[in-house]
């Protein structure tokens, strides 16, 4: 049995993915923005964050809190 990929069922999750990254973006009050990885929660995370914006540069999208995005992670280095 050979397993065949729906390459336009593919490409529409991953734009709903998106979408959703996209939509729980949240700013930060210690400055810039981000992820939780626990979508309903507004704080910010560093590795939530940092997975974020891997996924929508893997996916070759532009992202408009993106330099937000890394003035949080900059902030949140030890």
């Amino acid at each position: 049995m050979t397993a065949t990929i729906d390459m336009t069922l593919l490409e529409q999750h991953v734009r709903s993915a998106l979408g959703l990254l996209r939509q729980s973006y949240s700013q930060s009050e210690a400055g810039g923005g981000g992820w939780y990885h626990q979508l309903e929660k507004d704080d910010p995370g560093a590795t939530a964050t940092a997975l974020g914006l891997m996924t929508l540069h893997s996916c070759h999208e532009r992202f408009e809190h993106f330099d937000d995005a890394l003035t949080f992670l900059k902030a949140r280095q030890v």
